[in-house]
């Protein structure tokens, strides 16, 4: 990846992304200098993080290059996360609505509607935050026997759990089941959390770990992390040695790592996972493509996303039907936390727009997103949180890359 694009007309977003890549040597391009117009794409997820990606991959396809887009808006506890992905046109019946008015317009209208639907509530109960989520997004990506390896930095193998020789193959004893292991063999592996659900921010995490041994002990397929549990389908390799790995080791490290990593996140100890996961090995080619297919379209039937590509947390290696498609390659998450204020103390201060002005910023709640210098609303605003994160992510895939 020697190019960026930043998939916005925004010049002080370029500008700001490109100071935060410098240095990776990369060419961080705004749309407005690709020298051609764009149609921008329907913002049509549930999610903020759905939308990004939608707009992530729809520009990699326009544009031909690895694409940045973000999403962002602001969620109100005391309305059940409203305005969420609405949040531009809030106090409009539509999208287009709201664009065909200028900011100067809309933006109040929106704040208006707000403030409104928060009438009476307690100081205490107006507890908010704004979200920012930014997708990168590939295109035409070659399926290949033997992926590179897309693992992040940090993610250290487990010892591996007991094994004993059968017949040329192995029976791995994990826990309470026996796992058959078949040299050469693929595998449709499943393991679920042992209660709740993984924040976006926590299935980054397990994603990275399905990767990481990518290119060498494994070639994987595909894999998707949901709310609750995570599906893969991937071949193990034989080594240069001519030893093959076990899968209830591969699993270990990889649930042991997530767990360890997600708990601390939470600041939290204990089990993460449940004690078991659950394996089947692929007998010929049909099944291989049949649970390739389940694996992509498990966020759809899940009414996660409408399409298996704009899932942030799906990777797909080996796709049969769409050479050349596009990928989601990283996915990160900012917030910026706050109350949204009672007038007449709001709306206040001008260095700001959208709901800038009637958004008290935590922890002290003494002034407006609005009343911050530019210098400090930069420094803690959701966008440079996620901003960071995907920097971040940049910079290992290129790392990675120039490796190679």
């Amino acid at each position: 990846m020697e190019q960026l694009v930043i998939a916005t007309q925004n010049p002080g977003k370029v500008a700001e992304l490109r100071e935060l890549l410098s240095d990776l040597r990369l060419e961080v391009l705004g749309l407005d200098d690709l020298g051609r117009s764009f149609d921008e794409p329907p913002e049509h997820g549930r999610t903020f993080e759905e939308n990004a990606a939608l707009k992530a991959l729809a520009y990699a396809r326009m544009t031909g290059l690895p694409c940045l887009a973000d999403d962002s808006g602001l969620e109100v506890d005391a309305l059940d996360g409203r305005p969420g992905v609405d949040s531009a046109w809030y106090a409009y019946a539509s999208e287009a609505d709201a664009k065909a008015q200028p900011r100067s317009v809309r933006d109040p209208k929106n704040n208006d509607r707000l403030l409104g639907e928060l009438e009476g509530v307690e100081w205490e109960q107006r507890t908010a935050r704004f979200v920012c989520c930014m997708a990168l997004g590939r295109a035409g990506f070659q399926p290949a026997e033997s992926p590179p390896a897309t693992g992040r930095a940090g993610f250290q193998p487990a010892s591996s759990p007991s094994r004993e020789p059968y017949d040329g193959h192995f029976r791995i004893h994990d826990r309470h089941l026996s796992h058959w292991q078949v040299r050469n063999a693929t595998y449709f592996v499943t393991w679920r959390l042992a209660s709740g659900e993984l924040a976006p921010d926590e299935r980054q995490v397990v994603l990275d770990a399905c990767q990481f041994w990518n290119g060498s002990k494994i070639n994987l397929h595909a894999a998707v992390v949901m709310p609750d549990h995570v599906h893969m389908l991937f071949r193990i390799c034989e080594q240069p040695d001519g030893s093959w790995p076990d899968l209830p080791g591969l699993m270990h490290s990889i649930k042991r790592h997530t767990a360890l990593a997600i708990q601390k996140m939470r600041g939290k100890r204990g089990p993460l996972w449940q004690q078991e996961y659950f394996d089947r090995i692929m007998r010929d080619a049909d099944e291989i493509a049949e649970k390739y297919h389940y694996i992509e379209n498990n966020a759809v039937k899940s009414g996660l996303c409408e399409e298996p590509g704009t899932y942030p947390f799906l990777v797909r290696f080996r796709d049969r039907l769409e050479t050349g498609s596009t990928t989601i390659l990283a996915v990160s998450r900012g917030t910026f936390e706050g109350r949204i204020g009672i007038p007449p103390r709001v709306p206040a201060g001008d260095n700001g727009f959208g709901y800038d002005p009637i958004f008290l910023v935590a922890p002290g709640f003494a002034l407006t997103s609005a009343e911050l210098s530019p210098q400090e609303k930069n420094r803690l605003s959701h966008r440079a949180a996620a901003a960071r994160q995907m920097c971040a992510h940049i910079a290992h895939i290129v790392s990675e890359s120039r490796s190679k």
